[in-house]
């Protein structure tokens, strides 16, 4: 009898283990696209009407350069770092995920609006914590756009709080390419 539980037991390790693996990035061990959706998707649905999400969109500016100039290898070791700050600053308060190449989602709920500014400081004290840990021969930063999802306001779905924030974050980009 102690063999059939130990063989289930060890069954339903290796099912967490496949089930971890099929939600997470493999490079950065971040949240993947596919379980980021899902979760969004159920947050929305699940929400009570007071109830105000942040959502954030994170692009690492310039990475096509830092691959084709440094290489994959840097590149990868880059994203793993950034990832490895993202996650640590927000904690347990949100979701972080890695929704492809060099693009980030992190999800909060909020009190109210003025958690922006707040997520715009994180923002800030994690490419200069980067840049200072690591001393890249560059200077990493980042572009970011923020979408609010209020229970109470109509056409809350998916596909359009996360077209604003992408929207904010390449109209973010784009002034900071015009800046420079």
């Amino acid at each position: 009898c102690y063999g059939y539980l130990a063989d289930i037991e060890k069954y339903v390790k290796e099912i967490d283990r496949l089930r971890d693996l099929s939600n997470k990035d493999s490079l950065t061990g971040l949240f993947n696209k596919q379980y980021t959706t899902t979760f969004t998707k159920q947050m929305i649905e699940l929400a009570e009407p007071n109830d105000i999400f942040l959502l954030g969109i994170i692009d690492i500016d310039y990475f096509k350069n830092v691959n084709d100039t440094y290489g994959h290898m840097f590149g990868d070791k880059l994203l793993i770092q950034f990832s490895n700050s993202l996650k640590r600053s927000i904690g347990e308060s949100g979701l972080v995920g890695r929704i492809g190449g060099d693009e980030f989602i992190v999800i909060f709920k909020s009190q109210g609006i003025s958690f922006i500014t707040q997520i715009e400081y994180l923002m800030k004290t994690i490419t200069k914590e980067l840049n200072d840990q690591y001393q890249y021969p560059f200077d990493v930063t980042i572009s970011y756009g923020i979408s609010v999802f209020d229970k109470e306001e109509k056409e809350n779905h998916y596909q359009r709080i996360i077209d604003i924030a992408d929207a904010l974050m390449y109209e973010r980009k784009k002034n900071k390419s015009i800046d420079e």
